[in-house]
C-alpha cells in the first residue's frame, strides 16, 4: 500500500464526502412518499454540504490513464430523473444562470431540476461505488475524478438547483399536491456528463 494513497482516500474530509454523498443517493432512491416540503428541505441541507466538503476534499494526481468504471445505467438514471421530475413538479424547469464562457445569445435559457439532481447522482453514485468496491488506486482517482467533475461540471448543477430550492422554500406553496401527470423523460443514450467526463480526462493525458 502507497502511503500518499492510504493518507488521502481515508483522510477525514475524504470519509465525510462519502457519507455526505451517499446520503444524497440513499434520499434521491428511498424518499418518494415524502412530502414535497419535507422533500426540497432534506435536499436543501444535503446539497449545501455537499458542496461545502467538496471544497475540502485532499488533492490527489490519477493513478490510471484510463477512465473510471460507471455504474449508473440507463434504467437508473430515468428512474431518478422521473421521480425528481413528479416531485418538483410545475417547478421543475427554471431559467438558467449566465455562463461568462458562452456567448448571451447562444445560451440556453432554461435547465430543469429533475437533469440536475439526475446528473449528480450519477456522478455520486459511481463514486461512491467505486469507494466501496475499489482497490486504493481505484478509491484514489474516484476521488481525482469526482473532484475535476465538481470544478467543471456538476458543481455548478448543484449550486443551481440549490438556488432554486432556496427560492421555491421561501416563497412558493409546496403544500400543493404533487403533480399526476408523468412527462415522458428526455432521451438520455448519450448523457452531457458522461461525455464530457471523457473529454477531460483525455484533455489531461495530452497535457
Amino acid at each position: 500500500m502507497e502511503d500518499w494513497t492510504e493518507k488521502e482516500i481515508y483522510s477525514e474530509e475524504a470519509i465525510e464526502f462519502v457519507r455526505l454523498a451517499a446520503a444524497y443517493c440513499e434520499w434521491l432512491e428511498n424518499s418518494v412518499t415524502q412530502p414535497r416540503k419535507l422533500w426540497f428541505e432534506k435536499m436543501r441541507t444535503i446539497l449545501a454540504g455537499l458542496y461545502n466538503q467538496t471544497l475540502k476534499l485532499p488533492a490527489v494526481k490519477a493513478v490510471y490513464p484510463e477512465g473510471n468504471q460507471k455504474f449508473v445505467t440507463e434504467k437508473d438514471y430515468n428512474r431518478i430523473l422521473g421521480f425528481v421530475r413528479k416531485k418538483a413538479g410545475h417547478w421543475d424547469e427554471y431559467p438558467e444562470v449566465f455562463d461568462p464562457q458562452e456567448p448571451i445569445e447562444e445560451l440556453d435559457i432554461t435547465a430543469r431540476i429533475s437533469e440536475d439532481c439526475a446528473d449528480i447522482y450519477q456522478e455520486l453514485k459511481d463514486f461512491i461505488t467505486l469507494y466501496h468496491i475499489g482497490s486504493n488506486e481505484v478509491m484514489n482517482d474516484a476521488l481525482w475524478e469526482v473532484r475535476e467533475n465538481f470544478d467543471r461540471l456538476w458543481g455548478q448543477k448543484l449550486l443551481n438547483v440549490l438556488r432554486v430550492i432556496h427560492r421555491l422554500l421561501t416563497f412558493a406553496d409546496l403544500t400543493e399536491e404533487e403533480e399526476e401527470d408523468q412527462v415522458p423523460p428526455p432521451n438520455t443514450d448519450e448523457w452531457f456528463i458522461t461525455k464530457r467526463q471523457q473529454e477531460f480526462r483525455d484533455d489531461d493525458i495530452i497535457d
